[in-house]
């Protein structure tokens, strides 16, 4: 397993370093209109890591973590 992997962030209180970002996200989960969302930056930055964590917390007894 990779590293970047076995340390991914599991949950949105687990992303270390964009408070702003987790707190927007806290706000979208509450609210039934999800804006739409366009992660871009340089690689390795956790745009793949913070999606997953959201789509957990949004979804959380339907999602299943299909990365590859």
């Amino acid at each position: 397993m990779l590293w970047t992997e076995k340390y991914r962030p599991s949950k949105l209180s687990d992303i270390a370093g964009q408070e702003h970002f987790v707190l927007a996200a806290a706000q979208w989960v509450l609210e039934t209109n999800l804006p739409n969302l366009r992660a871009y930056g340089l690689q390795g930055t956790g745009k793949h890591g913070s999606a997953i964590s959201f789509a957990k917390y949004k979804v959380a007894k339907t999602f299943k973590d299909k990365s590859y």
